[in-house]
C-alpha cells in the first residue's frame, strides 16, 4: 500500500497554489489513531508487540513526511513548511487544527 494518495498529491498541490497565493505557510499533517485494545486483547499482547506496534506507526509517519517535503521541493515551494504529527480521531484533529 503506498504511504499517500492520489487524492493526498493534488491536495498537496492545491496547498502549495494557495500557499503561494497568500504568503502562507503550508502545514503537513499526519493523524495516528491511537492503539488501543480492550480487556482480554490486551493482555495477550506484549509489550514487546506494542512497542513494534508503535514503532511501526511512527516510520509509517516518518514516510509520509519524507514524500511531502519531497512533493513540495519538487513543486519549488520556498515558503514556510511545517510538518505535524497528532493522535487521535482524525476529523476532529483536523477540525481543532483547521481553525488556527
Amino acid at each position: 500500500m503506498s504511504p499517500t494518495s492520489a487524492n493526498a498529491d493534488a491536495a498537496v498541490e492545491f496547498a502549495v497554489q494557495m500557499c503561494r497565493k497568500y504568503d502562507a505557510t503550508l502545514t503537513g499533517l499526519y493523524v495516528g489513531t491511537p492503539l488501543r485494545f480492550e480487556g482480554e486483547v490486551r493482555r495477550g499482547i506484549s509489550d514487546e508487540m506494542m512497542a513494534q506496534l508503535r514503532e511501526t506507526e511512527r516510520q509509517a509517519a516518518g514516510s509520509i513526511e519524507a514524500k511531502f517535503r519531497a512533493q513540495v521541493a519538487a513543486l519549488g515551494f520556498g515558503g514556510a513548511v511545517e510538518w505535524l504529527v497528532e493522535e487521535g480521531q482524525p476529523n476532529p484533529v483536523l477540525a481543532r487544527l483547521a481553525r488556527y
